[in-house]
């Protein structure tokens, strides 16, 4: 009900990840990767996300992934940011889904392009799977497009069907439910 006050909430979000909360370390990264509340500083967003991803965050893990493939804040590492995503795509797959917070996808993409891993296109397939059947619209279209790499009608039939449910989904996720 209030307005957003990036100044007013850094000093609690602060108070929280001092106290040990992952979800108050994610948002202090945050606005110090965004400079919003507070000085930019990307190596001290890192330092949060580190901290939360050892408490079990996937989104932090996700996040300090993406500082190691971008080298934002840390010395660019390709290597380590497979590392992070695996470990992320690995402690969060469940039964029915990943909770993986897009670290399958990140890491799907690596193996689909060779980078920081080797190049791996059954490897890329199952993990961009994995987020497709997740509902992750741009890992669908990430799918189709290796399936149509693959040639063949059934291929392109199958690759069809995961992008028009992909654009769907997210005009669903834009606009609200149909």
């Amino acid at each position: 009900g209030t307005p957003a006050d990036p100044a007013t909430a850094a000093p609690w979000f602060r108070l929280g990840a001092e106290r040990g909360d992952p979800k108050a370390m994610i948002a202090l990264g945050l606005l110090y990767a965004t400079g919003q509340g507070v000085r930019l500083n990307l190596s001290t967003a890192v330092q949060w996300w580190s901290r939360a991803g050892e408490r079990s965050g996937p989104m932090a893990q996700r996040l300090l992934g993406d500082a190691y493939a971008c080298g934002l804040g840390v010395n660019q590492d390709l290597a380590r940011a497979a590392t992070i995503y695996r470990e992320a795509t690995e402690q969060y797959q469940k039964p029915f889904g990943s909770q993986s917070e897009g670290s399958t996808l990140q890491l799907g993409l690596m193996h689909r392009d060779g980078c920081g891993v080797d190049r791996d296109d059954n490897e890329a397939l199952r993990l961009l799977d994995i987020e497709s059947q997740n509902g992750n619209p741009e890992a669908q279209v990430e799918f189709a497009e290796l399936i149509l790499a693959a040639g063949g009608n059934y291929q392109a039939d199958v690759a069809y069907s995961f992008a028009s449910f992909a654009a769907l989904r997210a005009i669903t996720l834009s606009i609200g439910p149909l």
